[in-house]
């Protein structure tokens, strides 16, 4: 019997959230006792924002923000802040630091919860749901690949290279490498596939078109009996989930 090989190619863009003040940075799981070492870090990526009057929610707790060190509490474009649990601790521990650093009181989660940054109106400008999952090492922060990524995606974090983490500079897991190929290996018959990246596209018939122009691609099918028929222009599945798999069948033949 021939065999079929080909190849899937997909298009791939890590999720982007439009959004100028972000959380970059989290310190949520320092060695030893927590209280006091915690801190989170801010980049602002547009126009200056003043945060007077701006609150820090934790777990849907408010905190406030105190001006620690720094002239004054506006924010520049591509500047970094740092919120700190503690800002005497925080100097003890980054002795270097020269950066602004605001004062507040909270305690995060070792193993994830809710972060938000409010203007005084209450309007949220960034909210993140973080876990524990994105990169557990104790001592060494969760850092955002890119600033211009969804913060809410965990593919989009990762433990910091560097123990205690970067506060006050570039990322150092940051990357430009944005946008990326994958492909995928299928042959004749049924091939079960999956992806935990997301596609610039998430239509069935975007990523599937070279498969259907060349005559392979049968059919596609998920988890919930849904399927994507070509030939008869059928599709009931929304749109291509990277947490599932899907099955996909080959002819051996094109057209």
């Amino acid at each position: 019997m021939q065999k079929l090989f080909v190849f899937l190619l997909f298009s791939f863009s890590l999720p982007f959230v439009n959004a100028d003040l972000v959380i970059n940075e989290i310190m949520y799981n320092p060695q030893g006792n927590d209280g006091g070492h915690e801190w989170i870090e801010i980049y602002n990526s547009g126009e200056e924002i003043s945060l007077d009057n701006f609150t820090f929610f934790e777990n849907n707790q408010p905190h406030r923000l105190n001006l620690a060190q720094g002239e004054d509490m506006i924010i520049l474009e591509d500047e970094y802040f740092i919120i700190a649990d503690n800002s005497e601790t925080f100097l003890q521990d980054y002795e270097n630091f020269e950066g602004t650093l605001l004062d507040s009181s909270f305690s995060l989660s070792n193993a994830g919860e809710y972060l938000s940054l409010r203007s005084p109106g209450g309007s949220v400008i960034d909210e993140i749901i973080y876990n524990s999952s994105w990169g557990n090492i104790e001592n060494h922060t969760l850092e955002l690949k890119n600033p211009s990524l969804d913060n809410n995606e965990g593919i989009n974090w990762n433990s910091s290279l560097e123990e205690m983490g970067t506060p006050g500079v570039q990322n150092s897991i940051f990357t430009e490498m944005i946008q990326y190929n994958q492909e995928i290996n299928l042959r004749y018959g049924w091939n079960l596939i999956s992806s935990n990246v997301i596609p610039e596209n998430l239509e069935l018939e975007n990523i599937f078109s070279s498969l259907v122009e060349q005559g392979y691609l049968e059919i596609v099918k998920d988890s919930q009996g849904r399927f994507y028929n070509p030939r008869t222009r059928f599709n009931n599945i929304p749109e291509w989930n990277p947490y599932e798999a899907y099955w996909v069948k080959l002819n051996w033949r094109s057209r």
